[in-house]
């Protein structure tokens, strides 16, 4: 179901801003093969995935991807370092997205999360300073990517190990086509493994490249399996 099927039942569907339903609708395209796209949309929401605080200890790399220069402002100025990554977080509207595969050997279930930067910098270049900043990750596979003025985060559980090189390369592919604006494919992403609680920063085309290499999985052939499950490639 998409957002303007379910913002049709309420009296607030006028208020949704045009780039709240652009990207339910694209995201609802991109995931067409998906059991399910359930969307949920905030007008007011602080999604971003935390800023170092005051008092919290940092560890080494690669446990924590705070630059050595931010690490020894954070060390002279906790308070000052934190409100300066706080600063760059994306306020505002935040679109979330749960996606239900059909069979989750093949796709994994996704909680995905929109929301638009603020002032002149793209978010390739917000996400970038955040990562120097080093914000934390969630526990399970995460990835950052910047679209434009977007910051679409992708959650994927644990679970998917085998699944995430190709749900990641998907995930690029499905913010780059859903984006309102048709803004440039962006050169980077940001990525945490499982457990890891920090991101690092992956080349674009490294991604994509990922997502093309030839694994089995569950008894099944990869990425072919996938191709098959879209409707992209015949089964055999």
């Amino acid at each position: 179901m998409t957002l303007s099927l379910l913002l049709a039942l309420t009296s607030a569907a006028s208020d949704i801003p045009p780039p709240v339903q652009a990207w339910s609708d694209g995201l609802d395209r991109a995931y067409a093969h998906y059991k399910s796209v359930e969307p949920a949309w905030e007008p007011t929401s602080d999604a971003f995935p935390p800023c170092p605080r005051p008092g919290e200890a940092i560890p080494a790399s690669p446990r924590s991807s705070m630059t050595d220069a931010h690490r020894i402002t954070f060390a002279q100025n906790p308070t000052a370092a934190a409100k300066a990554c706080n600063a760059l977080r994306p306020g505002g509207w935040r679109l979330q997205m749960r996606l239900t595969p059909i069979d989750q050997r093949i796709f994994s279930p996704v909680v995905a999360r929109v929301s638009q930067v603020s002032g002149d910098q793209t978010a390739e270049q917000v996400l970038t300073k955040l990562v120097e900043h080093g914000i934390w990750s969630a526990k399970g596979y995460q990835a950052i990517i910047p679209v434009g003025p977007y910051l679409v985060e992708f959650n994927i559980p644990c679970g998917a190990s085998g699944l995430f090189a190709y749900d990641l390369a998907d995930a690029v592919k499905a913010a780059h086509t859903a984006a309102p604006g048709e803004p440039a494919m962006p050169t980077s992403v940001a990525v945490s493994a499982c457990g890891r609680r920090s991101f690092a920063l992956h080349p674009t085309s490294d991604v994509l490249e990922d997502g093309l290499k030839l694994r089995e999985y569950w008894g099944f052939d990869f990425p072919e399996r996938r191709d098959q499950a879209r409707g992209a490639a015949p089964v055999p």
